[in-house]
């Protein structure tokens, strides 16, 4: 879908959707580890480690959410990026169980990306000054004296 016809009230809606999937994730994610964390239960992480990696995994998505909200377009591709793989090895280790919502999360996150992208190309060429017509300036009226 082509994100380059729409208003700015829908980019941005896509782009804040986008950071606020990031929030979501990692604060889940954080709380999955401080829970195997005080409840001592590793496999409560999916498998993937102790406690203390997926509060890390957790924290991370958390700054990268923020710095998306702040309207870092690198913040955000290096989130999906994170996202793909970590799905990548999710699938992997676990199976085809967890497809579904990692689909809509990559589709949100994805999604958030090229309409930050667009706005923020939108940005530069408002910011722009406007080139120098290369029309001469009309001949000054002179009064007769």
């Amino acid at each position: 879908m082509a994100t380059t016809g729409l208003d700015t009230t829908r980019l941005r809606r896509r782009y804040r959707i986008a950071y606020w999937v990031l929030y979501i994730v990692g604060g889940l994610t954080l709380l999955l580890g401080l829970a195997a964390v005080l409840s001592r239960l590793t496999s409560a992480a999916g498998g993937l480690g102790n406690g203390w990696v997926t509060i890390a995994q957790g924290t991370v998505v958390l700054v990268l959410g923020y710095f998306t909200m702040r309207g870092s377009l690198a913040a955000l591709g290096i989130a999906i990026g994170w996202y793909v793989l970590e799905s990548l090895l999710t699938i992997a280790v676990v199976g085809l169980a967890a497809v579904p919502i990692r689909a809509v999360v990559i589709f949100f996150l994805v999604q958030g990306f090229l309409a930050l992208r667009v706005l923020n190309q939108r940005e530069k060429l408002a910011a722009r000054p406007s080139a120098p017509s290369s029309d001469p300036p009309p001949p000054a009226e002179t009064t007769p004296i």
